[in-house]
């Protein structure tokens, strides 16, 4: 991490005031700020859960990534019915590429908050690439159904069903993307590639081009 070190002579912040102040400071990127306040509140709290956490989410920044996934395990020793701390965890071992264990983590974290789209999406995404497309169309409905005008989920929905060699429903997918962002090079990259699958070679050209046109590089 950071520095790891807090000042001993200062007044022990209260946990909950101090819980706030670090999501404010996480939001601004100040992260030798919100570790100083966490490792402040640990010296008197040293099993509080949100500063464990709250570490484990600097140290993931920081890109120290086993260090923020243990710290965050610990945090979950202490409260294990907090969806934000599997969330987390999941990006830390996504990185150490343990996906069967972050997809354990996305599952737990869907399960305590039902309504947690982010979650949900790279839920899908990872059990897309573990080959479990049934499951990872299941997901994605589920966040597009919270989301319905996110033009990525559709995007999404679109790859897997393609994947499953869906066509004309990822086509329909794509088409709906394009529709809620015309700018998306993405899902003009992707349209193309189901239409030259389905055998409309002009039309999967139309949209390459496109897809080159907004996005040269």
């Amino acid at each position: 991490m950071l520095t790891g070190r807090y000042n001993r002579g200062m007044v022990s912040p209260d946990p909950a005031i101090a819980d706030a102040r670090v999501r404010q400071l996480l939001s601004a990127n100040q992260l030798q700020e919100a570790e100083r306040l966490c490792r402040e509140v640990l010296a008197s709290h040293p099993s509080d859960p949100a500063a464990l956490h709250h570490l484990g989410v600097i140290a993931i920044r920081c890109g120290q990534f086993q260090a923020g996934a243990d710290l965050i395990r610990r945090a979950i020793a202490h409260r294990a019915d907090i969806a934000e701390y599997y969330f987390n965890l999941s990006q830390a071992l996504i990185q150490l590429r343990q996906p069967p264990d972050a997809i354990a983590a996305l599952r737990q974290a869907v399960s305590l908050n039902p309504g947690f789209t982010s979650a949900r999406m790279n839920l899908g995404a990872l059990l897309c690439q573990e080959n479990q497309l049934d499951e990872a169309e299941t997901e994605i409905r589920a966040a597009l159904a919270q989301r319905p005008m996110d033009p990525a989920l559709h995007v999404y929905l679109g790859r897997v069903l393609r994947w499953q060699e869906k066509l004309e429903p990822a086509i329909a997918c794509f088409g709906r993307a394009i529709e809620l962002n015309p700018s998306f090079a993405g899902a003009y990259n992707s349209l193309g590639s189901a239409l030259r699958e389905a055998g409309s070679i002009g039309q999967a050209v139309a949209a390459f081009r496109k897809a080159v046109e907004l996005k040269p590089t």
